[in-house]
């Protein structure tokens, strides 16, 4: 189970205590839920989850409703209701929220590839204008860190550039306008800074929304977990690049890349190596990195 302080997120879950709800957890790749095991009262509905009882990855959703077949009680297809409960809907295929990157960093291309990115903690090119001088251009600040004992890197900052404007979105979701922290005066309604439009997506503050343009696209910005997403707007198909890739519907071609001014493409069997060097060509300065 996971406590969730998000009133979007919660809505129509009961509250418990000091949280304001707790909902489902989501299986990864399979889409099912584990009911909610308590109450409003704190009454226990259904035995929590245990490891034991989770399907396996390769499992898939044709076994038949929970109760039937190998699922059990615990489990639920979304739509299905449980305590007067209705499981949300979910994607089964587990492909997160659209473009962008989370995690170690895990980055969804605009054509819904995925891969994990192998570079060294830097300034990148997440998204931009395909043009010598872009007019807009999304750069993700890579810190480093690690994971169970290994090295790893994390979206530390994200620095919109649009038109001559800059935003930062920080860590901790301090948000700043050429330089001016303007995080205090953000609400769940848009704030206007010449082309480029601010709000919190909810009152407890957790994700910032970016508008740029308007009309071209959103970035949504989580400075808590430093998961970032890119939301188009108009049709961006072979008009940008970078790590998301050129937009125009074929995954074949995402992993585009500069080396020594000659545009190369990475294969889906490309080596370690490769996908290094892939990092490497969207590198925002070489030279600033440690």
């Amino acid at each position: 189970m996971v406590a969730i302080d998000d009133p979007v997120l919660c809505e129509g879950w009961p509250s418990h205590e000091n949280r304001k709800c707790c909902k489902p957890k989501r299986i990864p790749g399979i889409g099912f839920y584990n009911p909610l095991p308590i109450d409003e009262n704190g009454v226990a509905i259904l035995p929590p989850l245990l490891p034991e009882d989770m399907p396996s990855p390769g499992a898939g959703v044709g076994y038949g409703p929970p109760g039937e077949g190998t699922w059990r009680d615990n489990f639920a297809f979304s739509g299905e209701i449980i305590a007067g409960i209705i499981i949300p809907e979910f994607s089964l295929g587990g492909k997160g929220g659209g473009p962008g990157e989370q995690g170690d960093p895990l980055v969804t291309t605009g054509d819904g590839f995925r891969y994990k990115l192998l570079g060294k903690p830097c300034e990148y090119i997440m998204f931009q204008e395909d043009s010598a001088t872009p007019s807009f251009r999304v750069i993700t600040n890579h810190v480093g860190g690690t994971v169970f004992g290994e090295e790893a890197s994390f979206v530390g900052s994200v620095k919109v550039e649009y038109n001559g404007q800059v935003v930062e979105l920080l860590e901790g979701n301090v948000i700043k306008v050429d330089a001016v922290d303007v995080t205090a005066d953000l609400t769940v309604d848009y704030a206007s800074f010449d082309g480029i439009s601010l709000r919190w997506n909810n009152h407890v503050q957790k994700f910032v929304t970016v508008d740029i343009g308007p009309g071209l696209f959103e970035i949504v910005w989580n400075g808590y977990k430093g998961h970032v997403l890119v939301h188009p707007s108009a049709d961006f198909s072979k008009q940008v690049t970078g790590l998301l890739g050129n937009f125009n519907e074929d995954q074949l071609d995402d992993l585009q890349y500069k080396d020594n001014g000659v545009w190369k493409t990475l294969t889906l069997d490309a080596s370690s190596e490769d996908m290094a060097a892939f990092a490497s060509g969207w590198l925002l300065d070489p030279n600033s990195c440690s």
